[in-house]
């Protein structure tokens, strides 16, 4: 792959992808930040919220903390489940939205070995399965704090991003290039070792009782994001194409 992208005048990429691949010229690769349709992200209506909290049986009330992805060991949901349990925050629920095959029924493997580690705790976690895209902005909407514990040089995931423009709590990973979308104003970012699971525990009780600091994050991410609109994606796009 190195030697391909060496013949190649010059790669549009979501992230900085040299550093991860070994490759010194920076000047191969131009980066087009990825953004989402800011306007869908930032209003939700209550009549809105309050149909997907029934249609899901979302309750009031609780501190909601989210993943939102495939379910695959990539993503990191199974260490998420374990420090849920570890943590096990008081009046909090887990909502795990997604699916191992988007848009089917089926179940992986991995889907039924996450269920049997949250057994234990089942009325404390949702599992919501795949939801249509539209409804994505209600997710983000209801929840609190979104929780994307990716274990793999995830290039820019769009769960992320669809994070920061809906202005939520975020708890990740120095993962790829999520760095590049988030930081340590807007998110808790963790590294990607043995100690995860601890270290994701620990974030979901600190977020879990410091309201403080979920307000905190939550207003960077507001003011991150207020340049991340189509309107500057295309912008971006039309300067980098000439």
């Amino acid at each position: 792959m190195v030697n391909c992208l060496e013949k190649t005048n010059a790669w549009l990429v979501v992230s900085d992808i040299s550093k991860r691949i070994g490759i010194t010229d920076k000047s191969q690769f131009i980066v087009l930040r990825n953004k989402v349709d800011e306007q869908k992200f930032r209003h939700v209506t209550e009549e809105r919220k309050n149909s997907f909290r029934k249609k899901y049986h979302i309750p009031t009330g609780y501190t909601l903390f989210t993943f939102s992805g495939r379910l695959n060991p990539e993503k990191g949901v199974k260490e998420l489940l374990l420090a849920y349990k570890k943590a096990h925050p008081q009046m909090s629920k887990l909502i795990i939205a997604g699916g191992y095959f988007f848009g089917s029924n089926l179940k992986s493997d991995y889907e039924v070995e996450l269920a049997k580690i949250g057994k234990d705790i089942y009325d404390e976690i949702i599992f919501t399965g795949n939801i249509d895209y539209n409804d994505m902005p209600c997710l983000y909407a209801v929840s609190d704090v979104m929780v994307l514990p990716s274990i793999w040089n995830d290039p820019a995931p769009l769960a992320v991003i669809e994070s920061i423009t809906a202005g939520k709590p975020l708890i990740t990973t120095y993962s790829g290039g999520i760095p590049e979308y988030a930081d340590k104003k807007d998110a808790i970012i963790l590294p990607i070792n043995d100690q995860l699971v601890e270290n994701l525990a620990n974030s979901l009780t600190k977020l879990a009782n410091d309201k403080k600091l979920r307000i905190s994050l939550e207003e960077a991410a507001k003011e991150k994001s207020q340049t991340w609109t189509k309107e500057s994606f295309y912008d971006d796009f039309v300067e980098i194409v000439g």
